[in-house]
């Protein structure tokens, strides 16, 4: 069972879903494939960034704790400039314990950029154009929160199961 959301980590109602999505990780650990994909958007100024930030957590190992902070944090640099960001979503990483010089090599590095437009070239082709957006083993559903999820979820795994 796979769920893919496509997410703008500047995005108010990915911020709302996000806990969803991390709770579904967490509870479907090992029967649930929960991937995150990019898709910032024009009108969010610090998306990209965002999404850069996240790559050089998960090359360190720490995608998940990246994603629940950025979003838990996100009324508070949004409102920030692009570099004041990157200094934001750095010190982000360095209370994450990860390495900031390693972080900031794979933060501004053309690897952390070619998988966000490799991503945004998968939502390209899928004509996503919103976000979030969540597909459930390829097929688009419509969430607003955790039981919609768990729904969607345990209705694909029902088809998938005959």
């Amino acid at each position: 069972m796979t769920v893919v959301e496509f997410v703008d980590f500047q995005c108010p109602p990915c911020g709302r879903l996000a806990p969803a999505i991390s709770a579904l990780a967490e509870s479907r650990q090992g029967t649930v494939n929960v991937a995150v994909r990019h898709l910032p958007l024009a009108m969010h100024p610090n998306s990209l960034p965002a999404a850069l930030a996240i790559e050089a957590a998960a090359s360190q190992g720490a995608f998940p704790s990246m994603y629940e902070a950025l979003f838990a944090t996100q009324s508070e640099w949004s409102r920030l400039d692009q570099a004041q960001a990157m200094s934001y979503f750095q010190d982000l990483a360095e209370s994450l314990g990860l390495d900031t010089a390693k972080w900031a090599t794979a933060a501004s590095g053309a690897e952390a950029l070619a998988a966000v437009q490799e991503d945004v070239a998968a939502a390209t082709s899928l004509g996503v154009r919103s976000t979030p957006s969540v597909y459930v083993n390829g097929t688009r559903v419509d969430i607003r929160g955790l039981e919609d999820l768990i729904q969607a979820v345990d209705a694909a795994a029902l088809v998938s199961a005959r």
